[in-house]
């Protein structure tokens, strides 16, 4: 078979077999759930990790979402609590409280903690203006990083530190943003720099999406964020890796096994980890049958990450929460299925349950070589 394909164009009957292979059922129920680790376990066996983004309101009042992380995750990353809107509502004014709460939980079940984001182009304050000249967008970045990141110190391991930075289309292939208009593309290692002096143990990513698949757009982001990442490490810049966010969205785009290797290996070769930050797999585009969707979205998620696991620099996956109850493509109308039915995104069911995307990932990473 060609390895450019699209997913979609792969049987039911094969993705059945497949996981079959793996010695666990379609609907990714083991035959001894008793004694089935969660996928923090399958990933810990390849000395690798596996987590998901939260938020500290579900943690504190939501007992079976708890349940769920505690069974399946190994390290957390806030979905919203560390953004800049939510930090700090007036200028110079931060709380928080979110933050705090997310840390405490991991520390008291020994879970990790990323940080989720200090430099984007969305989620600002509305107090910051549309426009600053170079000094002050330098002042106020910096002063950011700074407070946010040394609050942060000893308790988070990674930050995704600058995020979304590419625009195929934008000046440069850059994002035109508040940063990138005031600084230009020196804006990205000074955010690294100011987040290494705030918390120099912290690991210090650059995070972006739409990295997996075979598209003319996909590869100019790939060699973009190759780009920068190639002069941060040219400069000195401290950067520790990647972060792909890998929103995958099955029926969409095709993709290429061998393409997407190819870019983790030179990334790799930077001397640079790798991590999948924020997954999720949107079936909008395929037909109601549950049945039908959930094996099209597994097979394309164990066909990315079994290439991404393949890569020993892989650390591991973060999917962008957990159970279908969860996930942010039924809450805006532009990742909406037309017929009205929910997404089935995320390892789990709206109950709870494993499903085939869960069996996957499973089988990736029981599959994927030890970490050097």
């Amino acid at each position: 078979m060609s390895p450019h394909r699209s997913i979609e164009g792969r049987t039911r009957r094969a993705v059945v077999a497949g996981l079959g292979a793996a010695g666990l059922n379609l609907f990714g129920r083991p035959a001894r759930a008793s004694t089935e680790p969660g996928l923090a376990g399958h990933a810990a066996r390849s000395g690798r990790v596996f987590g998901t983004a939260v938020r500290s309101p579900d943690l504190t009042w939501n007992a079976t979402l708890r349940g769920e992380v505690l069974r399946e995750a190994g390290l957390l990353v806030p979905e919203y609590e560390m953004k800049w809107d939510i930090l700090a509502k007036t200028p110079g004014t931060y709380d928080f409280t979110g933050g705090d709460r997310l840390a405490s939980f991991a520390e008291a079940h020994r879970l990790g903690l990323r940080g989720h984001t200090l430099v984007w182009h969305l989620a600002l304050p509305p107090w910051l203006p549309g426009t600053l000249d170079a000094g002050e967008a330098r002042r106020v970045m910096e002063a950011h990083v700074a407070a946010v990141a040394a609050h942060y110190a000893g308790r988070v391991q990674s930050w995704d530190v600058v995020n979304e930075a590419v625009d195929p289309q934008g000046p440069d292939g850059l994002r035109a943003s508040l940063w990138q208009r005031a600084l230009g593309a020196d804006y990205i290692p000074l955010a690294f720099a100011a987040a290494a002096r705030a918390d120099p143990k912290a690991k210090l990513y650059y995070n972006e999406y739409d990295l997996e698949c075979d598209t003319p757009d996909q590869d100019v982001r790939r060699a973009k964020t190759l780009e920068i990442l190639t002069r941060l490490r040219r400069e000195g810049v401290p950067v520790h890796g990647l972060g792909i966010q890998a929103h995958l969205q099955a029926g969409r785009w095709p993709y290429d096994a061998g393409k997407f290797a190819r870019f983790l290996a030179a990334v790799a070769a930077l001397d640079l980890d790798l991590l999948i930050t924020e997954m999720d797999v949107s079936d909008r585009l395929l037909p109601a049958s549950e049945a039908r969707r959930d094996a099209t979205v597994a097979a394309l998620a164990g066909d990315v990450l079994t290439t991404f696991l393949t890569e020993p620099r892989a650390v591991g996956v973060v999917t962008w929460g957990l159970s279908d109850r969860q996930t942010w493509l039924n809450d805006l109308p532009t990742h909406r299925r037309t017929d009205g039915l929910p997404q089935r995104a995320l390892p789990l069911d709206r109950d709870g349950g494993r499903k085939p995307l869960w069996t996957a990932m499973a089988r990736a990473f029981d599959g994927a070589a030890p970490r050097p």
